[in-house]
């Protein structure tokens, strides 16, 4: 059996991490595999030594048009999946170009989705758009990241596909642990709390400040926020009519976040919405406090039973800023059973019963 993971690029992102998790993993079992990447977009912010990849350099002229890119990237995909030896393949696309390469080419292969789909792409409002989603997943075998996301495809997409199941994005455990162990390179004078994602609307950094001034942490704490994105102006601008300069830094990407997880009293989400939320298990895996807004889709799935008291509402300053408070003076045990089910080893046998 050899198993082909296809996506648009490697350029970053929760899609990309896990295909490279699982990857990782396949290597160390000597479990064969392809990475199909159908343009040039690989980042050197991932480790990708030994992993089995490929690129379809697609001609500058193809590029500028989606239309013919599409037609081309397909061709090429089934060039290579017919021309391979092995009697049993599986092949799993991610993300919507993936998959609508995967369509066109006509090969069997599982959709695996990692965000909500009618939320992306505006399907409410945009009736081609709801079409062409419905076309895409008529009769397609699909995986969605968490329960959420599958009930966003039955309820908002269409009910007309193969199959549909859950399985989690894997995560290598002992990477993540070993990461968080080397040194933190943000020069410390307070403690701190860490917020992680792109500066982007739908992650709502501007509720996660207003929270970290109604609850008072600042004059114990600094907040750090994690990432790039467009709103980073309008963020520093917020930070300091909040008079929060002093207190909350936004420190840019980071190559090894884990280390910054690893040193932090906990780690908040504020987001308006999740595909699954992974920094939330990767947080947990650390031994490290989550609060998170109650978003669809993702955080509940992860922040279960003993820690459900700490899920806030969206968009509400107040509650989160109340969840924060309580998460300092008390939290439930983290134990290696809140994450089993996120393992690599366990994602591997699920994928396995395909």
């Amino acid at each position: 059996m050899k198993w082909y993971f296809i996506i648009g690029g490697l350029a970053g992102g929760g899609a990309e991490k896990a295909i490279l998790n699982m990857c990782h993993y396949l290597n160390k079992i000597q479990f064969p595999y392809q990475v199909v990447v159908l343009d040039d977009s690989i980042t050197s912010a991932y480790d990708l030594s030994g992993i089995q990849v490929v690129s379809l350099r697609i001609p500058t002229f193809f590029k500028k048009h989606f239309l013919l890119k599409t037609i081309y990237c397909s061709f090429k995909v089934r060039k290579i999946i017919s021309g391979d030896t092995h009697i049993e393949k599986k092949i799993f696309s991610h993300l919507i170009f993936a998959n609508t390469v995967c369509k066109l080419a006509r090969i069997k292969n599982y959709f695996v989705i990692h965000s909500n789909t009618s939320t992306e792409f505006f399907v409410d409002k945009n009736i081609f758009l709801r079409y062409f989603l419905k076309w895409l997943f008529r009769n397609q075998d699909i995986i969605t990241v968490s329960k959420g996301v599958e009930e966003d495809i039955k309820n908002n997409i269409t009910k007309e596909y193969n199959s549909i199941q859950k399985i989690f994005n894997p995560l290598d455990i002992a990477e993540i642990r070993l990461k968080g162990k080397e040194p933190n390179k943000i020069i410390l004078s307070r403690k701190y709390i860490v917020g992680v994602g792109s500066l982007a609307v739908v992650k709502r950094f501007d509720i996660l400040i207003k929270a970290f001034k109604l609850s008072e942490l600042y004059k114990e704490y600094d907040l750090y926020i994690v990432g790039q994105g467009a709103l980073k102006e309008s963020l520093e601008s917020y930070i300091e009519s909040l008079e929060l300069t002093n207190s909350v830094k936004l420190i840019g990407f980071s190559s090894n976040p884990y280390s910054i997880i690893k040193n932090s009293e906990m780690l908040v989400v504020s987001s308006e919405r999740e595909g699954m939320g992974m920094v939330l298990v990767e947080t947990l895996i650390l031994g490290k406090k989550v609060v998170s807004t109650d978003c669809f889709s993702g955080p509940r799935e992860i922040l279960r039973e003993k820690f459900k008291d700490y899920l806030a509402e969206v968009n509400n300053p107040n509650d989160l800023a109340e969840k924060m408070k309580k998460a300092v003076t008390s939290y439930p045990p983290i134990e290696e059973s809140d994450i089993e089910d996120f393992k690599v080893e366990t994602i591997f046998k699920q994928y396995m019963k395909l």
